[in-house]
């Protein structure tokens, strides 16, 4: 399913939404698809882990990507990266791995405990970032249906 998103994004995708080229970065079509590949992946595994609604491909700024306050980032840097324009009322979940088998869920942050001072990185001509390195990232996950809850009770407190 990830990688069939991925695809039907290359396909139809105008390359650009809310000022960003997704061609950044990339150096060919392969590329593309495997990232695009991964981080659908990363959407929709946790999605299944908390056991909640995958918002599918296309989210942006708009939604969430999992359920309603959820947003899933893959990364293969140590560092989970937040942007200016996330919601401060979502949750950020990590997800690493080099291919769909070897993904696992790095950790997770509220946004609004991500965008202080010391993760801020500001470059010239980018879009202000916050990176939180891996070690700053919450990991622990109740097994089993508590998870809901908890990360219901956990946005709650936050």
């Amino acid at each position: 399913m990830a990688e069939q998103a991925a695809v039907h994004f290359l396909a139809t995708s105008t390359v650009k939404q809310e000022g960003y080229s997704y061609d950044q970065g990339f150096i060919k079509n392969e590329e593309k698809k495997k990232t695009l590949t991964l981080a659908y992946a990363a959407e929709i595994g946790v999605a299944k882990k908390l056991k909640k609604q995958w918002n599918g491909m296309d989210t942006g700024k708009r939604m969430a990507d999992v359920g309603n306050n959820i947003e899933v980032r893959w990364t293969s840097t140590d560092a989970a990266i937040v942007y200016e324009t996330d919601r401060d009322t979502d949750l950020l979940f990590l997800v690493k791995g080099a291919t769909i088998d070897d993904l696992y869920i790095a950790g997770f942050i509220p946004i609004k405990m991500a965008k202080v001072e010391a993760y801020k990185r500001e470059r010239p001509g980018k879009a202000l970032t916050y990176w939180v390195p891996l070690e700053k990232l919450y990991t622990y996950l109740p097994n089993n249906g508590a998870v809901t809850t908890f990360i219901d009770r956990f946005t709650q407190w936050v």
